[in-house]
């Protein structure tokens, strides 16, 4: 095994997202995975390209931003141990939203047709993967519908004091 091997190896296991890998699991996923580094201000990925990676953030801070107008609005952040661009990942389509490092940014990238082939070999690793991503979706989703109807609820009040 090289050294940037090695390097990527130790650094993939201290990523939070691969917490729980089985035996050797680990060793087939992070043959999957693209090391990228990207500088303050660097976009990753724009909104409606069609690059359906998965990125998993190892260190940094990435922005999520979305177009209105010339401008970028920023939606969210995603630190170390997040991932980004799920839905991409699982349905094929294009980006909703632009990806730039708001910090220089260590990302690991999984593309989709490499992770999917390998999902057909390995069955059990493709499900544990898929079950994590389906985790964060929900999360996710609970959080969005939480501050939607606080939204809701305020916009209530405005409207009817």
């Amino acid at each position: 095994m090289s050294q940037l091997y090695q390097f990527l190896a130790e650094k993939i296991s201290k990523n939070k997202f691969f917490a729980g890998l089985e035996g050797n699991q680990f060793s087939i996923l992070e043959q999957l995975i693209v090391d990228l580094e990207f500088k303050q201000a660097e976009e990753i990925v724009g909104e409606g390209d069609s690059d359906t990676s998965l990125f998993i953030i190892h260190s940094g801070e990435v922005g999520i931003y979305k177009n209105l107008d010339q401008t970028h609005l920023q939606l969210a952040k995603a630190i170390s141990g997040d991932t980004i661009g799920e839905i991409t990942f699982i349905d094929g389509q294009k980006r909703s939203a632009t990806l730039i490092a708001n910090t220089a940014s260590n990302i690991f990238q999984i593309q989709r047709k490499p992770f999917f082939d390998m999902a057909v070999k390995y069955p059990r690793l493709g499900h544990v993967f898929l079950e994590k991503l389906a985790n964060i979706l929900c999360k996710r989703l609970a959080s969005t519908s939480s501050k939607l109807i606080t939204s809701a609820v305020e916009l209530e009040k405005v409207e009817n004091p």
